[in-house]
């Protein structure tokens, strides 16, 4: 039944016959589209990786619902509360920056991952079957958390974290990866003079070269058409405003 409830709107369901049809490497190519003529996916590539990886579990005599359960409500669900748990915590862990201490600051960061994850946005994605725009909203502040420990400590191992939570965010939906690069942008200039001037370059480099390398499967695809592949939703006033959920 719980399932049930998520898979609605643009969330699809598939029946055993054919969910093995998903079970393979992703295609640039979708023959299924446009009354069975096809059309290039490379536009929707990130997520449909992602749903062909999930399909291979079917091979293991699991249904889509509990396909569905596993790997994209439960996961966009849990990772919410903990990215957004994690981040609160981080940024008040020191008593010189915070009042928050103990026990207080393990109540509030538990209240900060039940707004994050319980608000009405991602009330409204999860249950409207936008399950990738929630998969990609439930690591947004964790990808946050991996940039701000960089920023205030470089290392490889900071370095790795916050490129490959950014590119597994990008995967999910590049959109949501948009608004929270503003974020980390808006950061970075409120806390520039923190950051030594030597490390500024290597810094914005490493994350984003690892999280495009990691993409670069459909990101390459997408420059060599020029994308004219890419939906209007990605690249246009009105498409964003076509997918807004309010005004």
């Amino acid at each position: 039944a719980m399932v049930e409830f998520f898979l609605r709107g643009d969330f699809r369901y598939f029946w055993p016959e054919n969910i093995g049809n998903f079970a393979h490497f992703p295609s640039a190519w979708d023959s299924s589209l446009n009354t069975g003529i096809g059309q290039s996916q490379i536009g929707s590539l990130w997520i449909t990786s992602y749903l062909n990886f999930t399909a291979f579990f079917s091979k293991l005599g699991l249904s889509w619902d509990w396909i569905s359960l596993l790997f994209w409500i439960l996961p966009a669900i849990i990772l919410s509360f903990f990215s957004s748990f994690s981040l609160f915590n981080y940024l008040f862990s020191r008593e010189t920056r915070s009042r928050f201490a103990g026990k207080d600051k393990v109540k509030y960061s538990l209240l900060a991952g039940i707004i994050y994850t319980f608000n009405t946005y991602f009330l409204m994605i999860l249950t409207g079957g936008q399950l990738g725009v929630a998969l990609s909203y439930s690591l947004a502040p964790l990808v946050f958390l991996g940039f701000i420990k960089l920023f205030e400590n470089l290392t490889l191992k900071n370095s790795l974290f916050a490129g490959l939570i950014l590119g597994l965010q990008i995967i999910f939906d590049p959109r949501i990866v948009y608004i929270t690069l503003l974020g980390i942008l808006f950061y970075f200039i409120f806390n520039l003079s923190k950051i030594k001037l030597s490390k500024r370059k290597q810094l914005l480099s490493v994350p984003f070269f690892i999280a495009v390398l990691l993409n670069s499967f459909w990101i390459l695809p997408l420059i060599l058409t020029k994308s004219s592949a890419l939906p209007s939703g990605f690249n246009s006033i009105e498409g964003f405003k076509f997918f807004s959920f309010a005004d």
